[in-house]
């Protein structure tokens, strides 16, 4: 929770996307590769968005063919999972004494915020409006590759604390063409290795 641009609340809950995949693994019994590409093409959080309940051809594992389900079956297995999420996190606002406090809304990160319907669904358990966050004015060198929900939190790091001075705690990108120098993957393993020094 951010009030007057500082956190004043945080928590670590340990479900994710990638629960959401193997849950879509499990139940269609295909590799994760393939539950993998299915929530990121078809995937949406919510039965109500669907704009057209098509089917969806997946290849089958081993000697099993080809299978056909509806578009509408993966949106049941993906809306399990992330009203769970959204439910763990509504009740640790609660219990914390935060949820009354929380008064400009919600803002969904990360690359399970990229799910279609996923706003919907968050305002649907939270009550709270809800928006996706995406990270902007990153400068020249940085924003075509990270301007997504799924680089949000790094790229918030990148820009530093307002207020910061602490060499340690900011990177310097004056040079904003470094970093296209260097590749996005090199990049983000620097910026894993500082988290590691910490």
């Amino acid at each position: 929770m951010f009030h007057d641009k500082s956190i004043k609340y945080t928590k670590v809950i340990g479900v994710a996307g990638n629960q959401v995949t193997n849950d879509i693994r499990e139940s269609l019994g295909i590799v994760t590769e393939e539950a993998e590409k299915l929530k990121k093409e078809y995937g949406y959080a919510l039965e109500e968005a669907i704009i057209k309940d098509e089917d969806i051809y997946i290849k089958g594992v081993g000697a099993r063919g080809n299978i056909k389900i509806p578009v509408s079956l993966l949106t049941q297995i993906i809306h399990v999972r992330m009203k769970e999420l959204f439910t763990l996190i509504d009740n640790e606002l609660r219990q914390a004494g935060f949820k009354s406090k929380i008064k400009a809304g919600i803002v969904l990160t990360g690359g399970g915020s990229l799910l279609r319907g996923i706003t919907e669904l968050s305002e649907e358990v939270f009550g709270q409006p809800t928006r996706i966050g995406v990270p902007l004015e990153l400068g020249a060198g940085l924003s075509n590759e990270i301007e997504s929900p799924e680089f949000a939190t790094v790229a918030g790091l990148i820009r530093g604390v307002p207020g910061t001075t602490s060499s340690q705690a900011m990177f310097n990108f004056k040079d904003k063409t470094a970093i296209g120098k260097l590749g996005i993957n090199k990049f983000f393993k620097k910026v894993q290795e500082f988290f590691d020094e910490l």
